[in-house]
């Protein structure tokens, strides 16, 4: 994750990627820990992901980042307990000017799930086999992170 809470960096994080007609954009970030239970959503997308790039598939069934938002045990909306803050992208060029919401509940998936997703990366072109694809965590440079919660 690039994202840390109380100093601990979780082994993957979820980033859905808004931008409204104004080009204002929004980052909800999800983090995953490994638990013996899976997370159908995930695990489909993550073991369906093609290994070359430019290569594309296609999921059966549809789905809907809702889902990954409602998909706990017990189901739950966990959009009322959120960490948020002024950012940027957290890939290059890094633009400015991006809310970030980071959930404060943590999203399970298989095992090996996360093993899928860090060789996937891996195998990207100028990896290297770096099995980890997450921008250091930067500086608050006096921004204030808020907690939202009901």
């Amino acid at each position: 994750s690039e994202h840390t809470l109380d100093g601990r960096r979780y082994p993957a994080e979820i980033h859905l990627v808004h931008e409204s007609e104004q080009g204002e954009l929004a980052v909800v970030g999800v983090f995953v820990e490994p638990s013996a239970l899976p997370s159908p959503l995930i695990d489909e997308v993550v073991e369906s992901a093609p290994g070359d790039v430019g290569e594309e598939f296609e999921i059966a069934d549809a789905l809907s980042p809702l889902d990954l938002l409602l998909d706990f045990d017990p189901p739950r909306a966990v959009v009322d307990r959120y960490y948020t803050y002024p950012g940027s992208l957290s890939t290059p060029g890094c633009a400015e000017g991006v809310r970030w919401v980071v959930l404060q509940d943590i999203h399970v998936v298989d095992p090996g799930t996360v093993e899928v997703l860090h060789s996937l990366i891996a195998d990207f072109p100028g990896y290297d086999g770096y099995a980890n694809n997450n921008r250091p965590t930067q500086p608050l440079n006096g921004r204030t992170i808020e907690l939202s919660r009901s």
